[in-house]
């Protein structure tokens, strides 16, 4: 649920594909494979996007695809704050869960982002977000906090903006038939 907007047509290149066009913004939910993302449009529409077709677009450093262990191993060595944010492994498809360094080195904390049923938004402790930048932008400036009464923010430094998917020259928007790629 990481949003981004397209700055060119990226067609459809087969039947589980999603097309998008020109300026259009999307979210990414998760990788679809090693060459693909699974992408949801404003329209709700799902499907996969090559990741060729979205340039050099790169999704934020907190934004993995690990499981609860490597995420508390990476942020084991990190600052109090640094965050992780994944697709949960024990839940609905399309729920993430939020990993965050608090001030012991040891202590890594876990909350789930839970999917709204039949809308495009998710919660958690009572707040809505249509989009995982959204999310951190707002506890990045309120403290999480735990029944320990430690509290933390998220990251200061983290990207939050608007990704883009933008034109280079290495973009491939079209799909081509092997050995057909002249």
């Amino acid at each position: 649920m990481v949003e981004v907007q397209t700055m060119k047509d990226v067609f459809s290149h087969g039947e589980k594909s999603l097309e998008l066009r020109k300026n259009e913004k999307f979210l990414i939910l998760r990788p679809g494979g090693q060459d693909n993302y699974i992408v949801r449009n404003k329209r709700g529409l799902e499907g996969e996007v090559a990741k060729r077709s979205l340039g050099t677009m790169r999704l934020p450093d907190w934004f993995l695809m690990v499981d609860r262990r490597a995420a508390e191993t990476q942020l084991a060595s990190s600052a109090p704050g640094k965050f992780i944010i994944r697709p949960t492994t024990h839940g609905k498809d399309g729920e993430f869960s939020l990993s965050v360094r608090y001030n012991n080195p040891q202590e890594i904390s876990h909350f789930k982002l839970v999917k709204e049923p039949g809308k495009l938004s998710w919660t958690i402790w009572g707040d809505k977000f249509k989009t995982l930048q959204e999310f951190v932008t707002k506890y990045q400036k309120k403290p999480i906090e735990k029944k320990s009464k430690d509290k933390v923010c998220l990251d200061k430094n983290a990207y939050v903006g608007l990704l883009v998917a933008d034109e280079n020259e290495y973009m491939d928007t079209y799909y081509y038939a092997d050995g057909d790629d002249d």
